[in-house]
């Protein structure tokens, strides 16, 4: 597993993605965080260590309902009805209120201080912004220790054959021919026109008659009328029929081949998957790569080979993990705690070794071909010998895709899981991951 690996990716730190079955949505988190309760809702405030920046979020679901959360209490004497308060609970649980009147102005009258403490709108505020503090950081602590837990299922070469051979979803397009619009004649539309024209032909000098000869020679017309304006309209109604035939001979005739074309790029995609070259797989990988982004610094070097994939994972350091634990205590206070050794160093090992679990299924999945993912991890440590920071490998392991493809990963613990294939690893008895023999690995 001593290899020279060909590429590098780089990626940054300060960018989270919150994963789930359904996709991979990105946030922003570092150190610093503060949760916020006061009037206009429940907020997440972060600071970026060393630029100057911050964000700022809700995470609440009410709607803002008014500018100023008033306290309601019946009593006269030091009224705190104007009185609107901001909360907040910083990461070593430390909280703070701060109280302003009606104007803006801050209240520090213990009397008034007392009251507002008491009352049962700030008690539920408290509690909430406790409770989602809580519930923040346990969110914070699990997205980066739990991301194993989101390696995807893998695929077999039969999924990708069914899939390819399933073309429902790609439709071929057909031209849908516009109707004749044009309303046909009617007689009743064209009786002035023809009354008119009798009305300046009928000559007669028996004027009792000439009404009556009016009305035939009306009828007449309208008649003659009629059967041009039928005939005319049948006319445009056939061009227009026969036009629109030709025009969806000529479109449906393109669409088939649009399809077509669309068949043959699905069709080659796919066999690419199914026989890839190594340029496509490399391809591949680093189009994955480009779109991977987690809350440390980690480098990766890959090599491609024929059905096998090496990764150097360059790991994230320690100092790097949430360091706290909490929890709500009976009383209903936050308890915010340090994590001891043991913890703190499990909950490393458990990310950086479920890491290799997360890029494995990820890399099975670009191509059933591939047999063996082989990934070393490595962090920065202090060589006593030579006194200098040196890379140090802590754990190699070759997964084969059968028996990873069997694992239910929401189930397992990766630190006992790893045990199931090739690997070297060293943890102490306190969850340390000792360095471990280079040449061992190249052997």
């Amino acid at each position: 597993m001593g290899l020279r690996y060909s590429k590098r990716v780089r990626l940054c730190k300060g960018i989270h993605l919150n994963f789930s079955k359904s996709g991979v949505g990105i946030s922003l988190s570092n150190h610093g965080t503060t949760l916020s309760i006061g009037p206009n809702g429940t907020y997440v405030t972060t600071s970026f260590f060393g630029t100057g920046y911050s964000y700022r979020t809700r995470i609440d679901s009410k709607p803002q309902t008014s500018r100023t959360k008033k306290i309601k209490d019946s009593s006269q004497k030091d009224d705190i009805s104007n009185i609107s308060y901001h909360f907040e609970i910083d990461d070593e649980g430390n909280e703070q209120i701060r109280l302003t009147d009606f104007m803006g102005n801050i209240v520090n009258n213990e009397t008034i201080v007392r009251k507002v403490k008491r009352s049962a709108e700030y008690k539920d505020a408290i509690q909430k912004a406790r409770e989602e503090k809580h519930s923040f950081l346990q969110k914070q602590n699990d997205t980066l220790v739990f991301i194993y837990k989101l390696t995807p299922k893998i695929i077999t070469r039969d999924d990708v054959i069914k899939e390819r051979d399933d073309t429902s979803s790609v439709q071929q397009s057909f031209y849908k021919e516009k109707p004749f619009d044009e309303l046909q004649p009617n007689e009743s539309t064209l009786y002035d026109e023809a009354k008119k024209i009798a009305e300046s032909t009928v000559k007669t000098y028996k004027f009792w008659k000439k009404k009556e000869l009016i009305r035939i020679a009306t009828y007449k017309k309208l008649e003659e009328l009629y059967e041009k304006a039928i005939s005319e309209w049948t006319t445009r109604k056939n061009a227009h029929i026969a036009k629109e035939k030709q025009l969806k001979l000529e479109k449906d005739a393109e669409f088939k081949k649009e399809y077509e074309i669309k068949l043959a790029e699905r069709h080659r995609i796919y066999e690419q998957v199914l026989n890839p070259s190594k340029e496509y797989l490399q391809d591949t990988i680093n189009n994955i790569l480009s779109q991977i982004a987690l809350p440390v610094d980690f480098s990766i070097d890959y090599e491609v080979m024929e059905n096998e994939i090496c990764l150097d994972i360059d790991l994230p350091e320690i100092e790097d993990f949430p360091s706290t634990t909490s929890s709500i205590l009976q009383s209903g206070k936050l308890s915010i705690k340090k994590k001891n050794v043991a913890d703190l160093n499990k909950d490393y090992a458990t990310s950086v070794v479920g890491l290799s679990f997360f890029f494995a299924g990820i890399f099975f999945n670009i191509s059933p071909v591939i047999e063996k993912i082989a990934i070393s991890g490595y962090t920065q440590r202090l060589n006593k010998r030579t006194g200098n920071i040196e890379n140090q490998y802590v754990y190699s392991v070759v997964y084969a895709r059968d028996s990873f493809s069997k694992l239910n990963i929401e189930n397992i613990d990766p630190l006992e899981a790893i045990k199931n294939f090739e690997h070297i690893i060293n943890i102490s008895s306190k969850f340390e991951l000792k360095t471990i023999d280079v040449k061992s690995i190249e052997n």
